[in-house]
């Protein structure tokens, strides 16, 4: 006999998921955006190669302390000491990882300095990584704290992800080529970007939720509570 077909897990069409898969794009549309393009863009406005070991590595060096203060805003702060609720905290949190960009996506469109651009998209980049503690940490709010669910959740998100590592770069791209000047490129792809994190934040906004997804007894089943992300184990033959 034939495999018995798995069931769709339950949380697909739930809005509080697909607010976390428009936020994950959103945030990697503009990851991918600098991650590809970041050194075209700071070489438009004047700097070097040679200025490039600085200039291009640290927003990332930035952001590796940034990732690290945001956890403890989001718990240490928002969570004890102002005693925000949860859902509160996540939105706050994933509110300044995509205003902040935004804005400094809008100031990136009249930028003339190379060394000032680069302040920008440091601010940016380090700002971004709060997200680990806004849509990325609701994903385990959603899955109930199950490992098992939460690993199918992130197997979708980071699905989703990937779109925008493929569409980000083929839109930067054709618009660069179309533009009647170099400037006129660079502020179209940043406004872009910018409206891009306006409308994953918007629908983060209105969706998001900090309650456990309803899911089926067949997801509870192959969950790690009841066999790991292989699914149930099977019962022993009687010795």
């Amino acid at each position: 006999p034939s495999a018995p077909r798995s069931a769709r897990p339950s949380f697909l069409a739930h809005p509080a998921f697909l607010a976390v898969c428009a936020a994950h794009f959103a945030n990697n549309w503009g990851a991918y955006l600098l991650l590809s393009w970041l050194p075209k863009y700071l070489t438009s406005l004047g700097a070097t190669l040679a200025d490039g070991s600085t200039l291009f590595s640290t927003p990332y060096a930035v952001a590796i302390v940034a990732d690290n203060v945001g956890g403890w805003v989001a718990d240490e702060v928002l969570l004890s000491r102002c005693r925000l609720k949860l859902l509160h905290a996540r939105k706050c949190m994933q509110a300044v990882a995509m205003l902040v960009p935004c804005g400094c996506f809008l100031l990136l469109c009249g930028s003339t300095s190379a060394g000032g651009a680069a302040a920008l998209l440091a601010a940016a980049i380090a700002a971004s990584s709060w997200s680990h503690a806004g849509y990325a940490a609701n994903i385990l709010d959603l899955a109930g704290g199950d490992a098992a669910t939460a690993a199918q959740m992130w197997g979708v998100v980071n699905t989703i992800g990937t779109v925008p590592g493929i569409a980000a770069n083929v839109v930067t791209g054709r618009v660069l080529a179309a533009a009647p000047t170099a400037a006129a490129g660079w502020v179209r792809v940043f406004s872009t970007g910018a409206a891009t994190y306006v409308c994953g934040l918007t629908a983060f906004l209105a969706l998001a939720q900090a309650l456990p997804l309803p899911t089926s007894g067949a997801e509870k089943a192959g969950s790690c509570g009841a066999g790991g992300l292989l699914g149930p184990k099977p019962a022993r033959s009687p010795r």
